[in-house]
């Protein structure tokens, strides 16, 4: 498994990853943690524990500004289509076949902390490695939250 660059491994291992031929820390792994950090505590009920982002409250809102803010963070073109999904692109869309990444951020009553989020913050962070790995991009990328994903 990738681990930060202060080279300590996921929570619970047992250490860091040592590095060998071929092995590095992995970049994006503070820039995961530092935004799930932002984005872990919106929505989150008190006495359940679970998670209440329905689409369009304030917590839902609140996650959309979130998003919008990571993408103009990373110099993306941000865009919301006419369904409610926001898009940030790298690159232009319109330049050939996309590749696409995301989830969504809104959630069922008390839905868990992973569903829906996980994907869009390892997308930000994917994106982060691969820029810090110098890889250059032959299509377009979009990193997508989906508007009310889960009707709830």
């Amino acid at each position: 498994m990738p681990t930060g660059t202060s080279g300590q491994g996921p929570a619970g291992a047992a250490g860091p990853t040592p590095p060998g031929p071929g092995r590095r820390p992995w970049r994006a792994g503070d820039s995961f943690l530092a935004m799930w950090r932002e984005l872990a505590p919106v929505g989150r009920h008190p006495d359940s524990g679970g998670y209440r982002r329905y689409a369009w409250s304030a917590a839902d809102l609140d996650c959309r500004a979130w998003f919008r803010a990571q993408a103009e963070a990373r110099g993306l073109t941000y865009e919301t289509d006419r369904n409610g999904n926001q898009w940030a692109w790298l690159g232009d869309p319109l330049a050939g076949d996309a590749v696409v990444t995301g989830s969504h951020l809104d959630s069922v009553p008390d839905g868990g902390a992973f569903d829906g989020p996980l994907g869009v913050v390892s997308s930000f962070a994917a994106l982060d490695e691969l820029r810090g790995r110098g890889v250059e991009f032959t299509r377009p990328l979009a990193i997508t939250n989906f508007g009310d994903e889960e009707g709830a």
